[in-house]
């Protein structure tokens, strides 16, 4: 069904002459990835990324439980395009964001 309503959503975009399109996927999938004409992934420590959603009131078994579901970085930062690191601040997020932006003329 996300994939129904973000293909409606393109048409519409590209009806529109919109030149670019954003698409955030939460579990990678080998269908996203073909998709895309170019592939950002933002990556961080898994240690990093467990502490910040227990501070985000999630449990040890859900966060167990969506890490299996995804596709191991490893497996996918050879596809990539641009690859963010994520574990500092959020201004170091921002400016690696920046830097990408200005490379594809956002």
């Amino acid at each position: 069904l996300v994939r129904l309503a973000f293909r409606s959503f393109l048409d519409e975009q590209i009806k529109q002459k919109v030149k670019r399109v954003f698409y955030e996927a939460p579990l990678i999938s080998n269908s996203i990835l073909k998709s895309c004409d170019k592939k950002i992934l933002i990556t961080c420590p898994i240690s990093i990324r467990k502490r910040r959603l227990l501070l985000k009131g999630w449990t040890e078994k859900e966060i167990e439980d969506r890490l299996r579901e995804q596709i191991p970085e490893s497996d996918v930062k050879n596809q990539m395009d641009f690859i963010i690191d994520n574990k500092g601040d959020f201004e170091s997020l921002e400016i690696q964001l920046n830097k990408i932006l200005l490379s594809l003329k956002v």
